[in-house]
Formats: structure tokens, C-alpha cells, sequence
């Protein structure tokens, strides 16, 4: 097994080849390298490899089944649980495989299993491309598209998990597969659970620029706000290119309120159609400010994200979802509620992930099962301040079991954001549980890949 003085038998054989990069507790850059968005990831792996190719995967998945170890994949490290660093484990982390290459067609790219979402963008931006987005760039491009996928341009081109076209892939066996048809489906909604996924290509798109920014209205009285605005929103024609994000965040100087707030995001290139969306919207919430709303292209707004989000927090198991296919009376009331007392730290944040429109279209070549229009309300309690972790991480499992507890909300979750212990894997993919379950049995007998989300097996 080895020990704090033995190395473990797989990290022996590993240091045998001088052209591996392995990291072990005594390297210097273990905590660095080790080091997710969680602070308090308290989890201790095996070794972290850090391949630079295809062969070298699967030459750490080889020696790994040989050793009895199991494998964790991370790429971004951004998950709110910290599940992809996880106890006696190797960690598989794939960031120096981030290569990326557009067709001469400019129809597909071709990306390495380790790039993150800003690089994406940026680097298709440059071509007056893109392709849909999450809402941080440090999250791993793979990981978010393979588990769903939802975020800015989700309505019009639809969800992540729908842009993947091929993947090439390592298996349990260490064998370095082009992924056929049965296998791409189970990687559309399942992700890695069948092997390491090395390189994707991509649908993308071209755009050049976006209207996008904050709304921000007056929250005299915050139950009245939440109200007025999913009655509103409810009621209201939708574009495909429009859209809406309502999130509530604290005020930096005063702990005692939130502040609401919807981020606009509007793709087509007809601005003025755009600003009549943005006003409709607007409409929905008292004193609105647009000021924050402009034209400006799919860099800059990932620019922005990354310049307003902490680059790190604590709160293990602060963070949580619960889907709805509408936000109504009852789950509002709830919202309201939890609002109307002042936030335990400036990190909190409640916000909601919408798939309408052509996310929410039937995709028989996917496993990812919510498809149908909803929205997924993220409940992130994560914290600056460690001292405050127990109180935010205990507000937070309130909300949640106040949401579950309406009779509203969806069996279906999402898992890239859902607590493991909250997420039901035979309502997470519906009908296709069973393929699932048989394609993970194909690939990953010996459970080589359990721990990767969402976890099949228990």
C-alpha cells in the first residue's frame, strides 16, 4: 500500500520512466498542483500524473489496473464538491493536453481533453467563431460539455452536450479508441465514465459579437421582487437568442441584504432586436438598470466573468441544485424567503441555469436526460471567510431541502452541480438508465472510472 516513507507500488513503477511526469506528496508542487476551487478539499490522492499525449494516458491507466488503483480525471479542478481529487486515488490530471484546431470549413474544432472554456472561446473568437459556453472560464471545456452543458447560448445552439461530434478516448484496458456510436452516446450525458476522453471535436459557430451584461433592479422589498419576476418571466414570449440568468448576490459593504440581478446575453446579430428583448426583460423588476448591458464580443464577456468571480473559496459541501420545470408561486415563495435574511458571507450567490428552446429539443445520440424546459436553480454557498463555512454549508442544506420540499421540483438533476448523495442516477437519465448502466459494464467492469461524476455505481 505503501506508506508517508514507502511509495506506493504504482508510484515506484511509475518513477521507472523518466519521460512521465509524476507528482507525489514530497514534490514540490503538490499543493499547487493538488489545489481545486474548493480550499478545503481535504483529499489526498496516490500521485497526480500529468501526461502531454494520448500514449502517456494510457500508460497511467495501464499501470493503475495493474495496481488496483482507481482513477480521477481533472482538468479545471472548478467542481463545487471537489470530486475530481479524490482519496487514494491517481489523479489523472489532463491540462497540459490543451490543444486546439479549427476545420478548414470552420464547422468543427478539434480540442484536448484538458482545455479550459476561456481558451475555447478565445482562441475561436480570434476566427469570429464560437461555440456554446459555461459561466467560468477555468472550468474544463470536456468535463462541463460532456455532463450536460448549459450556459449562454444554450437556447439558440444548444446545451454543450450537444456540440460533441466524435471523442477519442482512453479505455479501462489502456487501448486508444476512436469512440463509435454507442460509446458517443454514453459520453453525451455520462462523460467519463467509460474511459478518459483525451480529444473531442466540437460543433461551433460563427459569431462575432453579443449584447450581454448585468440588469440590476431595486430590492426594496425582496419577496415582492422574486415574485413580480418569475410571474413575469413566466408569461413572457422567449427568443432563442435572448438569454436570462437572474442570480441575487450580496452587497459588498452591507451583509444584511441581496442584491438581484439577471445576466443578459443576446447572440443574433440584429442589436436592435436585442435592445427590445432587453427592455422586455427589464420590464420584469422595479428601477432596472441596463446600464451595465452592451455590445461586446464572447472574450470580453468571458473576461468579465473571470474578473468578478473569486478565484477560489471554501465550502466542501456548500454548493447544491434543484431543478424546476418552471419557477412558480411556491418555489419563488421559498426563494423569497431564504432572501429576506441577510447572506453569512460574500461569496454566497443563488442563481438560475435556463435550457428552453433548442437545449430543451429531443437528442436520441444522448444519455443526458433533462430534456425538456426547465430551469436549474444553483444554490452556491461557498464562503471567503473559512470561519463562516459551518453556518453558509447549514443555510444552504436548508434551502435545498425547503426547494425538494414544495413538490415542484424535477426528479431529474443536474450532476455536474448536485451533491453526489442527492443525485438519483435511474431519474438522472430516465429511459436510458439502462444503457448506461450496460455500456459502463462493458467498458468499466472493475470500476476503474467510478469515481468520476455522475457516479454510477455506488
Amino acid at each position: 500500500m505503501g506508506s508517508s516513507l514507502t511509495p506506493h507500488p504504482l508510484v515506484e513503477d511509475l518513477l521507472k520512466q523518466p519521460d512521465l511526469t509524476v507528482l507525489t506528496a514530497s514534490s514540490p508542487d503538490w499543493e499547487k498542483t493538488r489545489a481545486t476551487y474548493i480550499i478545503d478539499n481535504p483529499a489526498q490522492p496516490v500521485a497526480i500524473a500529468r501526461p502531454r499525449n494520448a500514449e502517456q494516458v494510457s500508460t497511467f491507466v495501464t499501470a493503475a489496473r495493474r495496481h488496483g488503483v482507481k482513477i480521477s480525471v481533472r482538468v479545471g479542478g472548478h467542481d463545487v464538491a471537489a470530486r475530481s481529487v479524490v482519496d487514494g486515488c491517481l489523479v489523472i490530471d489532463l491540462r497540459e493536453i490543451n490543444r486546439i484546431g479549427i476545420s478548414e470549413d470552420k464547422q468543427t474544432a478539434t480540442i484536448g481533453g484538458g482545455i479550459l472554456i476561456g481558451d475555447v472561446i478565445k482562441t475561436l473568437a480570434t476566427h469570429k467563431l464560437v461555440t456554446p459556453f459555461g459561466y467560468f472560464p477555468t472550468i474544463g471545456y470536456a468535463g462541463w460539455a460532456m455532463m450536460g452543458g448549459y450556459g449562454w447560448l444554450a437556447s439558440r445552439f444548444g446545451l454543450g452536450v450537444d456540440q460533441i461530434k466524435r471523442a477519442r478516448v482512453v479505455t479501462a484496458q489502456g487501448d486508444i479508441v476512436e469512440a463509435d456510436a454507442e460509446l458517443l452516446k454514453g459520453i453525451r450525458g455520462a462523460g467519463g465514465n467509460f474511459g478518459v476522453i483525451v480529444e473531442l471535436g466540437i460543433r461551433i459557430y460563427p459569431l462575432e459579437k453579443l449584447l450581454a451584461g448585468t440588469i440590476l433592479f431595486q430590492t426594496s422589498d425582496i419577496k415582492v421582487c422574486v415574485q413580480k419576476y418569475f410571474a413575469g418571466y413566466n408569461a413572457m414570449k422567449k427568443s432563442p437568442y435572448g438569454g436570462c440568468g437572474p442570480f441575487w448576490f450580496p452587497k459588498q459593504d452591507d451583509l444584511s441584504r441581496w442584491l438581484f440581478g439577471v445576466n443578459f446575453v443576446w447572440s443574433s446579430n440584429d442589436m436592435d432586436a436585442g435592445r427590445q428583448y432587453l427592455q422586455q426583460v427589464a420590464a420584469l423588476g422595479d428601477g432596472a438598470d441596463t446600464s451595465l448591458v452592451r455590445e461586446t464580443t464572447p472574450t470580453e464577456l468571458i473576461d468579465l466573468i473571470s474578473a468578478l468571480s473569486p478565484p477560489r473559496s471554501y465550502g466542501l459541501n456548500a454548493g447544491n441544485a434543484v431543478s424546476f420545470q418552471s419557477i412558480t408561486e411556491r418555489p419563488a415563495k421559498v426563494i423569497g424567503d431564504f432572501l429576506s435574511k441577510g447572506p453569512v458571507d460574500t461569496a454566497n450567490l443563488l442563481l438560475i441555469h435556463e435550457m428552453r428552446g433548442q437545449s430543451a429539443e429531443p437528442h436520441p445520440d444522448s444519455c443526458f436526460g433533462a430534456r425538456l424546459p426547465h430551469g436549474v436553480i444553483e444554490l452556491i454557498g461557498i464562503v471567503i471567510n473559512p470561519a463562516n463555512i459551518e453556518a453558509s454549508t447549514q443555510r444552504y442544506r436548508e434551502l435545498y431541502e425547503a426547494l425538494r420540499g414544495t413538490g415542484d421540483a424535477l426528479e431529474v438533476t443536474y450532476a455536474s452541480l448536485t451533491q453526489t448523495r442527492d443525485t438519483q442516477i435511474s431519474k438522472l437519465f430516465g429511459s436510458e438508465y439502462q444503457f448506461v448502466m450496460d455500456l459502463k459494464n462493458k467498458y468499466d467492469p472493475e470500476g476503474l472510472f467510478d469515481n468520476t461524476e455522475p457516479r454510477l455505481r455506488p
